[in-house]
């Protein structure tokens, strides 16, 4: 499905919106660790937590929030900063079902409509 862009200020491919929400982020089966979802956008997120999963590759992750639930999507480690909660994540979401990114860009809409100031849920 062809969606039109989100609005943004940003010179990125997807808009990102502060976002809260909880990460588990797996490989193998193995459970690398839970992260802090604080930022999300159709193609990606920026997660914290204290493990730090091998750079580059892919990781299975489970996301949880009250906009949709639990999604299962697959994603590159993009990105690996120093962060106080250990590390601090870029991911690449893969492609996924289109109902999975329907709810993903619903999220991120609704948090767009919200007034400036006003964190998630």
């Amino acid at each position: 499905m062809t969606r039109p862009p989100l609005p943004t200020d940003e010179q990125r491919a997807h808009p990102r919106v502060a976002f809260d929400a909880r990460a588990v982020l797996s490989l193998h089966g193995e459970r690398i660790g839970d992260y802090r979802v604080r930022d999300l956008s159709e193609g990606g997120a920026y997660v914290t937590g204290q493990s730090v999963p091998p750079p580059g590759g892919p990781v299975d992750v489970l996301l949880e929030a009250d906009a949709f639930g639990a999604l299962a999507l697959k994603a590159d480690v993009v990105r690996c900063t120093p962060h106080p909660e250990g590390a601090g994540l870029g991911l690449r979401f893969r492609p996924a079902p289109n109902h999975i990114e329907d709810l993903i860009v619903e999220a991120i809409l609704s948090e767009l409509r919200k007034p400036r100031g006003v964190a998630a849920a």
